[in-house]
């Protein structure tokens, strides 16, 4: 739940997003081997610690929100190869919406 939208009146009542994260790896990380949680990424914490990110915080465009979130996971990453983060805000406030509407970006390391 997200305080997400153009107007003040939209941001007052948090809204519902989804998040697709896919995350690709140079190499396999060495859990595949191991079956070690401690030996992987934990996604748990990276979804955590983004909702903590956006906890308490307004974005009026779902592309501001995006980047804010893309930037982060970045940070919390250790050189992925790949990144691609898309958001979906689930019900906007709009007629004729329906499914949502989507932002996302992407990223390839070199």
């Amino acid at each position: 739940m997200v305080h997400l939208g153009h107007t003040d009146e939209e941001r007052r009542v948090p809204q519902e997003i989804s998040i697709d994260l896919q995350i690709n790896f140079k190499s396999p990380p060495k859990a595949c081997q191991s079956d070690e949680l401690a030996d992987t990424f934990c996604y748990d914490v990276l979804l955590t610690s983004m909702r903590d990110y956006v906890d308490g915080k307004e974005f009026r465009l779902i592309e501001k929100l995006g980047q804010e979130l893309f930037d982060f996971v970045v940070t919390k990453t250790d050189g992925p190869d790949h990144i691609q983060l898309r958001i979906n805000k689930i019900n906007p406030p709009m007629e004729r919406v329906f499914g949502g509407v989507q932002f996302s970006l992407s990223y390839s390391g070199e």
